[in-house]
């Protein structure tokens, strides 16, 4: 299980309830007495389905630029570990599309538009942890100079 409920102490009698998130297990990590620990796992996993809206701006001396819906867009899921394709889509006429994170790995989105918004590349961050909502938003921005 790793750290935080396997640790270097006397960690025994592991135990989760049905839904598989919580739990108890029994250590000697607090003052060599045994306790009994209660413990919550809510580690991510996989496939997980993201949403996501993909917006641009603007890079120019103004600051209050705002941001655009980017419609149309395409959308390409890149492994980091081998830098090949794993999904690619198509935004809809309000910039948004979904996802499906296959395994946990570190990726990164490339974004192609037909526009005058040239292609770029953005880090794509999945918490180890559930998030309860998987919405992000990606936003590309063009130089004006």
């Amino acid at each position: 299980m790793g750290y935080p409920i396997n640790t270097n102490f006397d960690d025994f009698a592991f135990t989760l309830g049905k839904s598989g998130e919580n739990g108890f297990i029994s250590s000697n990590r607090n003052k060599n007495d045994d306790d009994v620990f209660a413990i919550s796992i809510n580690l991510q996993t996989f496939p997980l389905q993201i949403e996501c809206v993909v917006k641009f701006k603007m890079d120019s001396w103004n600051d209050n630029v705002d941001l655009k819906i980017l419609p149309a867009a395409r959308i390409f899921l890149i492994d980091n570990s081998n830098n090949k394709t794993i999904q690619s889509t198509v935004a809809d006429k309000n910039g948004k599309f979904k996802l499906t994170i296959p395994y946990l790995s570190q990726y990164k989105i490339k974004v192609e538009s037909g526009s005058d918004v040239v292609s770029q590349l953005v880090s794509l961050d999945i918490s180890k942890f559930r998030n309860p909502d998987n919405q992000f938003e990606i936003v590309v921005v063009k130089n004006d100079y």
